[in-house]
């Protein structure tokens, strides 16, 4: 296992400790706050010094939070024939769900009788126990990031799965929120060689929601002298939280006028998201952590479910059905006017585990009223999602008439339950805590069904040091350092050309087990020009798996075919190479790589012009990329 890893690998790493979070979510208010039970457990008095005497008093504090808490002050009133009070402070705190086992003792003449010249019985003294009100117990608390959402959350210092406020969270949704905005200051209209006016237009794409967005459109209406043209823009996706440049060029009649084409104040660009061909949430079907089935996450953040609609989430508790065996009930007369009646009934244990100890309550009605009774089931376990059945038989003048005779079983009505004040228990057993230190209770038929994880503490237990790469002539080097291993089995390079969607590259060794630094490297031969994006996923022996941090790395190369010009140059670039590419594009860049530019270049011509009339006078890099090449080159805007 490696860290730091993707929300799956932490998903199926906290997932039992997820789930408690977001139940106890429901029940948060004051569960946090200071509960302490003090009481005292013995008493004794001994003489002390002439007139005076010594109390000791045993006592217990009880603290009854799931949060530790801190030091604080204990008051003791004593009462004979005169009141004093004495303090003890506590330094040492009390943990959460704890109980502590203290004595104290404290000399007073006030425990001495003057009339009978010795110590007063305990039993004479009055003595109360409680906690200052000036130097009272405070929880200890710590605020973590929110496992469910963005923000923080306040939970016991101890103890992160118990969650004392989560007003600083914000849960995550499975949402989408996709813009577009055109760049109307880069707007730009021309003649070009075939005395046609085209029209230049750059747009951003934001994306803010929580999930990678699908291919979707945008509809681009261009609106000159009352004249209108539509485009459709068609984009591939968008990750949630980036944003994506493009740009479209029309060329059409609506912009020309005679004899030149018009200005860009004369035209009006509106842009917005397709209502035809709108982004979708890109999901991913994966097994219910927590029951059977499955559930639809966002495919770049698990930890966004978008729906869990089909699972059947696990649970140790009792659930049963049952149903009384109508056609075989019997009754008959036994003697001095009881009837004896025989109810046959069937159940079924519908729960995740294997149950013991059954018991029922069976409802008898007929014209003497109701009665309920009791009957345990005789064959101890039933295990889970099986089928079983038992016989109650009972004899009772509450069966007959009164007249020596029996009621009628069409005279009965009757139904069997559960006893809910003896529930079943599940059948269980302590085994090593998934992923974390210390023991958790679980089904002893399904060990994936979680009774108890409250012993559990989580860690990730390695450190993975950020994957880098850095260019090597025409290829990458990249490189990661594992400071721990255990359990490291392998690790697969994937590469992608978009950052979205990623392949395998190479299979590289683990360590296994390890304390000490590992380095790793893997050098790619002849990637593709531009944005080249890696990321590792590692596997341990068990099969589990995570993901790496994503790095993007650009490469460089040069075409001294190209010509560009003027440079320096004032309002307008001119690039004279034949493009025999529909992808190409240009891109301008500030010399700290800020994107300020990018335009499509028009496929199999060979003179393209770039407007640079609004950059700022100083130094810029221009990118020009076709055919899986790059081509750099530096000019100045004077």
């Amino acid at each position: 296992m490696i860290c730091p890893a993707t929300p799956m690998s932490i998903l199926k790493l906290f997932m039992p400790l997820l789930i408690l979070v977001l139940l106890a979510i429901n029940n948060i208010d004051a569960q946090c706050d200071v509960d302490l039970n003090v009481q005292t457990t013995n008493v004794s008095i001994i003489p002390f010094n002439g007139n005076a005497c010594l109390i000791t008093v045993d006592y217990q504090v009880e603290n009854n939070s799931p949060c530790s808490n801190s030091s604080f002050t204990m008051i003791f009133r004593f009462e004979t024939h005169g009141v004093q009070n004495a303090v003890e402070t506590i330094y040492n705190p009390i943990p959460g769900n704890g109980l502590v086992n203290r004595s104290f003792s404290f000399p007073s003449t006030i425990f001495y009788d003057p009339y009978i010249t010795t110590c007063y019985d305990e039993d004479d003294i009055q003595i109360s126990v409680s906690y200052s009100g000036i130097d009272p117990p405070t929880v200890l608390t710590e605020t973590i990031a929110c496992p469910f959402g963005d923000g923080t959350v306040v939970v016991c210092a101890e103890d992160f799965s118990e969650i004392c406020d989560d007003e600083g969270c914000e849960p995550y949704s499975c949402s989408l929120n996709v813009g577009v905005n055109v760049d109307v200051q880069d707007l730009d209209i021309w003649m070009n060689e075939d005395s046609e006016c085209e029209l230049f237009i750059p747009y951003s794409l934001t994306s803010s929601g929580t999930c990678d967005a699908s291919s979707f459109a945008i509809d681009i209406e261009v609106v000159v002298q009352g004249n209108t043209q539509l485009i459709m823009e068609y984009i591939s996706g968008i990750s949630a939280g980036n944003s994506l440049y493009g740009n479209v060029n029309l060329v059409s009649g609506i912009l020309f006028k005679s004899p030149d084409c018009y200005n860009v104040s004369d035209v009006q660009v509106n842009a917005s998201i397709s209502n035809s061909f709108p982004p979708t949430v890109i999901t991913e079907t994966v097994a219910c952590p927590y029951g059977n089935g499955t559930m639809e996450v966002c495919a770049n953040n698990p930890y966004i479910i978008c729906s869990d609609a089909l699972c059947d989430p696990w649970s140790c508790g009792a659930d049963f059905e049952f149903q009384v065996d109508a056609a075989n009930l019997s009754i008959d007369n036994v003697s001095n006017g009881n009837c004896e009646i025989t109810i046959p009934y069937n159940g079924i244990n519908v729960g995740d585990c294997d149950m013991e100890n059954i018991n029922v309550v069976i409802t008898v009605t007929n014209p003497n009223g109701t009665i309920l009774v009791f009957n345990q089931f005789q064959n101890g376990l039933i295990p889970a999602n099986t089928n079983f059945s038992n016989t109650y038989i009972a004899s009772s003048t509450f069966f007959s008439t009164g007249a020596s005779t029996c009621y009628e079983i069409s005279d009965f009505q009757i139904s069997v339950a559960l006893n809910y004040d003896a529930l079943p228990e599940a059948v269980t057993i302590t085994l090593p805590c998934s992923g974390g230190a210390g023991t958790m209770t679980v089904c002893t038929n399904n060990s994936d069904v979680i009774c108890d994880i409250s012993s559990c503490s989580f860690a990730l237990p390695i450190d993975l040091l950020a994957l880098e790469g850095e260019v090597i002539e025409e290829n990458i080097l990249l490189n990661w350092i594992t400071m721990t291993e255990i359990n490291n089995d392998y690790f697969i390079v994937e590469y992608s050309s978009d950052g979205i969607k990623f392949k395998e590259l190479a299979k590289v060794q683990g360590k296994g087990n390890s304390n000490e630094e590992v380095n790793y490297a893997y050098l790619h031969h002849n990637p593709s020009f531009g944005n080249n994006y890696y990321r590792l996923s590692q596997f341990d022996a068990n099969g589990e798996k995570s993901y790496s941090n994503i790095i993007q790395i650009k490469t460089f190369f040069s075409e001294n075919e190209l010509v560009f010009y003027p440079n320096p140059a004032f309002e307008k670039l001119t690039i004279e190479y034949l493009i025999e590419d529909k992808n190409a594009y240009v891109e301008l860049f500030t010399v700290d790589g800020r994107l300020i530019k990018k335009q499509m270049l028009q496929e199999n011509q060979y003179m393209h012009h770039i407007n640079i009339r609004t950059l700022e006078p100083g130094i810029y890099m221009m990118h020009v990329a076709y055919q899986q090449k790059l081509i750099a080159r530096k000019f100045a805007k004077i």
